[in-house]
């Protein structure tokens, strides 16, 4: 036999040897305590679940909060500079473009010089080139052909 079963039998029948007691009812009511003990002790369990849970969530949840605090403060340092920069008047601007036109200017006209003395140069050493190897390749070029 089973644990349970005999447990239950002797139970009953100890109950049975007990006068003036109704054996039923007393079962009955013994059943329905273990029962609800049973209900208590699920429930307690299911609410430990669900605490448990509910922290797990807390703390995913304050991670992201993290995360999205230092967003936002690059998006409010982000829009502080761009407010400074939206501050320029249009003088500011005026003289920001006329310097920044003079420095080109003045490194494209340097630039341009540079340029021109090399292509001179390598134009002078081209033309001496072909003075001197031009009649030579020419006259070993004719004999070939």
């Amino acid at each position: 036999m089973d644990k349970e079963k005999l447990k239950s039998a002797l139970f009953d029948a100890l109950v049975m040897m007990i006068p003036f007691v109704p054996a039923n009812e007393f079962k009955a009511v013994l059943e329905a305590i273990q029962k609800t003990e049973a209900d208590i002790d699920r429930d307690v369990e299911n609410a430990v679940d669900a605490i448990r849970k509910s922290s797990d969530l807390i703390t995913s949840l304050e991670l992201k909060l993290r995360d999205r605090f230092a967003l936002l403060e690059k998006v409010k340092a982000e829009h502080k500079k761009l407010s400074e920069l939206s501050s320029i008047t249009k003088e500011q601007t005026l003289a920001l473009s006329e310097a920044l036109r003079d420095t080109i200017g003045r490194a494209s006209r340097k630039e341009r010089l540079i340029s021109f003395l090399i292509n001179l140069f390598a134009g002078i050493i081209v033309f001496l080139l072909g003075a001197i190897v031009g009649p030579t390749l020419t006259s070993s070029l004719s004999t070939l052909f």
